[in-house]
């Protein structure tokens, strides 16, 4: 059993890292984002909650997010070979929450993956995303564009752009993500489970670089 969670502000490739590493380790990819979001589309009452937060470009509050994550959270490391957690735990409260969770059941958390990108560099990725509704996966409008305009390469979906991608709201979240995300790559680095990259780079290279460093991880 191998879990591990990546981190970084928004913007900086962690849904797509997540679901490559996922595929080449056999790990369940778990992203919260999306979690939440199949919550605010089926309109229950957390989820119809959470949505004003994240119109607002806040955090879900803590106890929303464990009741949406949870479960899910303790189902995939059940199931499976492990984990790669996504977007979950955004505060140290969470993260806090998570750690209880995962002990409670002899399970913890093997590593923890940070990609670090500059500002501007994320509210330009933000700007011009473009999501695919059925396979989740992230287009740039400029530098990474689909083979057919619209349209995803993968299941030919219709590509759009997500209600909270305006540049008044990234900034609130990047705001939001210093102020009240950071703190949790200090609870990680005491734990010594805190790996840093640099994830401004090609998606490729950005990969390459940390699947081998968990490969050599997950192997020793």
């Amino acid at each position: 059993m191998f879990n591990m969670l990546i981190m970084g502000p928004p913007g900086a490739g962690k849904g797509t890292q997540a679901q490559a590493i996922a595929k080449r380790l056999s790990l369940k990819h778990l992203a919260s984002g999306d979690v939440v979001r199949a919550e605010v589309g089926g309109k229950t009452v957390a989820g119809q909650k959470a949505k004003a937060y994240m119109e607002a470009g806040k955090l879900v509050p803590d106890d929303l997010v464990t009741s949406m994550v949870g479960s899910h959270i303790k189902t995939a490391c059940e199931s499976g070979n492990g984990v790669v957690l996504d977007g979950y735990p955004r505060t140290v409260a969470q993260a806090r929450s998570l750690t209880e969770l995962l002990e409670r059941d002899g399970l913890k958390m093997h590593a923890v993956v940070n990609l670090k990108v500059p500002g501007e560099a994320l509210v330009d990725r933000l700007v011009n995303r473009l999501t695919c509704p059925k396979c989740n996966w992230v287009y740039h409008k400029r530098n990474n564009p689909p083979k057919v305009e619209g349209k995803c390469d993968k299941d030919g979906a219709a590509l759009a752009s997500r209600p909270d991608d305006n540049e008044t709201v990234i900034r609130e979240r990047l705001r939001v993500y210093h102020d009240q995300t950071e703190p949790v790559l200090a609870y990680y680095r005491e734990r010594s489970v805190l790996q840093e990259f640099d994830g401004s780079g090609a998606i490729d290279e950005v990969f390459e670089c940390v699947v081998r460093y968990l490969e050599n991880l997950k192997g020793a």
